[in-house]
């Protein structure tokens, strides 16, 4: 007669332990991989976002026909260059002329094209948009309503040859 310590009881339940153990492994590797793998992409994440927490994304929308205000624009935002600490992107430009505002078909065109620029500039994630805007009123009424859930907008307006700021949203 074996002992007590030698019986089957015992080999059956050291037996149930080893499969028990190669069974838990994979739940455990899983796990850990992840863990691993969150925390790569919150560390991606943190980096993007510092890496574009100082940008500024300019747009311009002309609706008048003068080309010479793209200029204007451009000059105003080197001038203030120092002022605005980080990146400044390269501008998104919305150039029509010869609108016709009483064609309702016509107008919704342009509402779309504005949304599709805000869209444009949002995929950017810029931390502040300066819009600089030369055309009808009309326009900027529609252009107020597609930018109102926007953070950090700077409107400009042209005052004669240069640009100024007239509000911050």
């Amino acid at each position: 007669m074996t002992g007590f310590w030698n019986s089957l009881p015992w080999e059956l339940l050291d037996r149930i332990g080893i499969v028990l153990g190669i069974v838990a492994f994979f739940p455990i590797v899983w796990a850990v991989w992840l863990y691993w793998r969150r925390n790569v992409r919150l560390k991606k994440s943190i980096n993007n976002a510092i890496a574009r927490a100082n940008t500024h994304q300019p747009i311009y929308i002309e609706l008048t026909g003068k080309n010479a205000v793209i200029e204007a624009a451009e000059n105003y935002l080197r001038k203030r260059e120092r002022e605005l600490s980080g990146e400044i992107l390269p501008f998104i430009k919305l150039d029509k002329k010869g609108i016709n505002f009483s064609d309702f078909n016509e107008v919704e065109k342009l509402k779309n094209e504005l949304v599709g620029l805000k869209l444009e500039a949002m995929a950017k994630a810029p931390e502040c948009i300066h819009l600089f805007y030369s055309g009808p009123v009309a326009v900027a009424i529609i252009l107020g309503d597609i930018f109102s859930n926007c953070k950090n907008i700077y409107i400009y307006h042209k005052n004669g040859t240069a640009y100024e700021l007239v509000s911050k949203i």
